[in-house]
């Protein structure tokens, strides 16, 4: 009966003189920062430091995960004699995850295109190609049914809409290219089997080297020197935007997209020097608009993938990263459009292999899932 009488006797003293907790909750609220101070502060910090300043407060944490831009990661590939393994490298926090190993199926595996987390991948071995599914931040597959019944032959390219682990996923597969006819393929999560569509127009035109296919606002884009195929995977239908591609290098061109605008990528050679040329497709005037700086846009440009993002630090904005073997085999490199020229930084990127004869090393640019860092894996020591 103590402690009641006890309880009875701090109710009437809050009542007479206050609640002293919640005077001093008050009196920290009054002494914060305001949000949009906080929130200038927070964005400016590395994701190591975010993650350590929302560990503070429950408004420090809601700040800190708000202003987290995710950057997209760069997926590397090492194959060599002693199997295969994938690692990531973060060019916001200029860090690089050691290797991991990965099972004999991704010996024989070549990456078609990367989305939303996830790599769509295509194995092998014997002449049997079987595709698949894979995320390397959870290690999940996801196989896919054969493309031989549907008469696919030759090179393929591929492109798909959202994570095929969401139900609206589809996958655009454009194959059999000769002058006046090609194949359009599709599949839809949960399908057992591809739909083929027989197009009976002029195929696009094949970049080489690059999966040049993109998907946006509802619909599959393909570059072409005459313009752009649009393919809708709902009603099935082809059709042809007229707007003649600048008519520069036909072997390294790009083609991205951003909250639905079109974006082409060129290299180009002058006094034996490359460049990098942005253009945005107006569809209202349907012309190619040249970019020389990109809106504060960064720019991840690969063969199998190519993303665009805004709110990165500004040492990163109208900044274009490019993962491509024919401008440098070892490492990505940055361009900056301001300055019309490749940044000498590396930004530490290195790549671990287990040893020093690797046959083959691939890589792409990758979105990481919001849950996720580059702090999740083991980072390689700088030293």
């Amino acid at each position: 009966m103590v402690w009641i009488h006890g309880v009875t006797r701090l109710k009437k003293i809050f009542k007479i003189i206050g609640n002293p907790w919640k005077k001093n909750e008050i009196a920290n609220e009054k002494n914060y920062l305001p949000r949009d101070i906080l929130f200038l502060i927070l964005s400016c910090l590395s994701m190591k430091d975010n993650i350590r300043a929302s560990a503070v407060c429950k408004t420090w944490h809601d700040i800190a995960v708000s202003v987290r831009d995710r950057s997209p990661l760069l997926v590397y590939f090492n194959v060599g004699l002693s199997g295969v393994s994938y690692g990531f490298f973060d060019p916001r926090e200029k860090k690089t995850t050691k290797a991991m190993k990965l099972s004999y199926q991704f010996f024989d595996a070549r990456l078609c295109q990367s989305k939303k987390g996830w790599l769509l991948m295509e194995h092998n071995h014997e002449g049997i190609k079987r595709l698949f599914f894979f995320n390397p931040f959870t290690r999940e597959h996801i196989t896919l049914p054969s493309l031989i019944a549907t008469g696919a032959f030759g090179a393929a390219e591929f492109a798909f809409s959202c994570a095929p682990t969401s139900k609206g996923c589809v996958l655009c597969c454009i194959s059999n290219r000769t002058p006046y006819r090609f194949l359009i393929h599709t599949w839809n999560v949960g399908a057992a089997k591809w739909v083929t569509e027989k197009v009976n127009k002029r195929a696009p035109s094949k970049f080489y080297g690059n999966n040049n296919i993109v998907f946006s606002d509802g619909y599959f884009w393909f570059p072409d020197q005459n313009g752009l195929g649009v393919y809708d995977p709902v009603a099935r239908t082809w059709d042809t935007l007229y707007v003649p591609l600048p008519n520069l290098s036909p072997y390294l061109m790009w083609i991205t997209e951003y909250q639905g605008n079109i974006y082409l990528v060129d290299s180009v050679s002058s006094r034996g020097q490359m460049r990098l040329i942005m253009f945005r497709l107006n569809r209202l005037r349907l012309v190619w608009e040249k970019k020389k700086i990109c809106d504060g846009l960064s720019s991840f440009i690969s063969d199998e993938s190519s993303i665009m993002t805004y709110g990165l630090p500004r040492d990163m904005s109208d900044i274009v990263y490019v993962w491509d073997s024919h401008i440098n085999p070892d490492r990505p490199v940055k361009y900056s459009l301001s300055t019309r020229s490749f940044c000498k930084r590396h930004d530490g990127y290195c790549v671990e292999s287990s040893n020093s004869n690797e046959m083959l090393h691939y890589a792409a640019w990758i979105e990481p899932p919001q849950n996720s860092s580059i702090y999740d894996f083991p980072i390689i020591d700088p030293k």
